[in-house]
């Protein structure tokens, strides 16, 4: 899997208390993931040019979102706050990409960068607004 894309997103990525399930974002099809990344790891349940379903050997759901390498960053932004954070920033985006990184989608929307801990659409706006960086 050099050089391909591949990070935990959703509740894991933002270190929920309690998640539902894993969520990965890959810039990697089908086939190449499960042949390499996986191996025996994963029970695979369906998969489409977007979305893979399995679980894990302990009935953990996991689903991976394929993507391109070029709209990688702007998915896995999207795929990691919440849905009312994340529509917060889209609003504030002239386009969606390509970015080169997660900080570049924040520029453009000219807020503050917010670690994928605090995407939760609760105090991280607060916070912005106590230390000046809101937009």
């Amino acid at each position: 899997m050099r050089n391909r894309l591949l990070k935990f997103c959703g509740e894991v990525r933002r270190q929920t208390t309690t998640v539902e399930g894993i969520g990965l974002i890959a810039a990697v099809g089908f086939i190449k993931l499960t042949s390499k990344a996986f191996g025996n790891l994963l029970i695979y349940q369906s998969s489409t040019n977007e979305v893979t379903k399995a679980h894990t050997i302990d009935e953990i759901p996991v689903t991976i979102y394929h993507t391109t390498k070029n709209n990688f960053y702007y998915e896995l932004f999207q795929r990691t706050g919440n849905e009312q954070h994340a529509r917060k920033i889209e609003k504030r985006l002239r386009s969606k990409g390509p970015f080169n990184s997660e900080q570049s989608i924040y520029k453009e929307a000219k807020m503050p960068f917010i670690e994928p801990e605090m995407r939760e659409n609760v105090a991280e706006w607060r916070l912005c607004k106590t230390t000046g960086q809101a937009g």
